[in-house]
This record gives structure tokens, C-alpha cells and sequence, in this order.
């Protein structure tokens, strides 16, 4: 019981009178409104069916994750897409960058694969990869997407935290990062999710 009085205590003092939410900088304000209304498009578009615009939503970490998740799996459309791209330059690029994804996955701090160098990330084939798997998965995506509820954002000093509840009313946690002018879906969590 001791612990318990100790935490509300603890907690009492972080909050600001403000309805238990700290005070937050303007620039903390400004970047809570703007990744809100980013989650909000990106789950629309998601819902809509729209890949295009939703891929140029994911930060290139999620997309260089999604990526090695798939060749790491051996997937066969994505093993097919990587034996596309034989004796191109964008190849090598992508096989010394799978080598050292392999390599180093269990060392990496976020459990993540390194970023994809620039040359993949611009083949305008990976777009399409993408766009297949997501619409082999449409009608399951927009309904999920469909059913998450508003967003809740905190902002703290590495991106942003949105938390929605989906369908089924459990909790879910998206990470946005600021990244190409804009802000980016970079991860995602299930509730007591990795």
C-alpha cells in the first residue's frame, strides 16, 4: 500500500493542473497537432485503400524493417522482387545491406533493421512489392482501419506516441518521426506488444 501512496504522490507531482497533462512547450503543442492530424490521414488513406499515399506515409525505418522481415522470412514475392534486380547496381546495394541487417539483427538496440541505402529505397519497384502485399490484404486493412478509434498523442523527445483502441478495444501504440518534411508512421505495437 506504501508503494501505491508513493506513486500517486510521484504522479500528483508531474501534472500540471492542466487535467493531469503536463505542460507542454509550443513546439510540443505544434508537434502534437501535426502528427494527430498525419495519423489521422494516413489511417483515412490506409482505410481508403490508397497505398500510394499511404507508403509515402511510413518513415524509410519502417520500410527498411518491412523489407528485411519479408527477405528474412524467404517470402516468395519478395525473394522474387530482389532476383529482379540481378545485375543492377541497386542489387548489390541490397544484398550488402541484407548481409548486414543478418549480420547485426540481434545486436541492434531497437531490434530493427539498419535503413535500406538510398539507391533501394528509390527503386521504383519496391513501391510496387509493397503495393501488392498491402492489396492482397485490403478488405482485413480497411476493415481494421476502419475501426480504430480517435487518437490519443504524446510527444517526448524522440517522436511521437499515438494510441488508439482498435476494433476489439484494445490498445495499440503507433511511433511517428519527423522525417522528410513531414511526419511518418515509423512503428507499430499491440498493447503488451514488442
Amino acid at each position: 500500500m506504501r508503494r501505491l501512496a508513493a506513486l500517486v504522490v510521484v504522479l500528483g507531482s508531474c501534472s500540471s493542473g492542466q487535467g493531469g497533462r503536463s505542460a507542454e512547450t509550443p513546439r510540443q503543442v505544434q508537434a502534437r497537432e501535426e502528427a494527430t492530424t498525419a495519423f489521422k490521414a494516413w489511417r483515412d488513406c490506409t482505410a481508403a485503400g490508397e497505398v500510394e499515399r499511404h507508403y509515402d506515409m511510413l518513415s524509410y525505418s519502417m520500410i527498411s524493417d518491412w523489407l528485411f522481415r519479408r527477405l528474412q522470412s524467404g517470402d516468395r514475392p519478395a525473394q522474387e522482387w530482389r532476383s529482379s534486380l540481378t545485375g543492377r547496381r541497386v542489387r548489390t546495394d541490397l544484398d550488402l545491406w541484407l548481409g548486414f541487417c543478418e549480420r547485426n539483427a540481434a545486436s541492434s538496440p531497437s531490434g530493427r533493421a539498419a535503413l535500406l541505402p538510398s539507391e533501394v529505397l528509390a527503386e521504383p519497384s519496391l513501391r510496387v512489392l509493397y503495393r501488392d502485399y498491402f492489396m492482397r490484404e485490403i478488405e482485413k486493412v480497411k476493415l481494421y482501419m476502419d475501426g480504430l478509434s480517435s487518437p490519443v498523442v504524446a510527444v517526448d523527445s524522440t517522436g511521437v506516441t499515438v494510441t488508439v483502441k482498435n476494433n476489439q478495444g484494445n490498445l495499440e501504440a503507433y511511433a511517428m518521426v519527423h522525417e522528410r518534411g513531414a511526419w511518418k508512421v515509423d512503428g507499430f505495437r499491440p498493447e503488451g506488444g514488442r
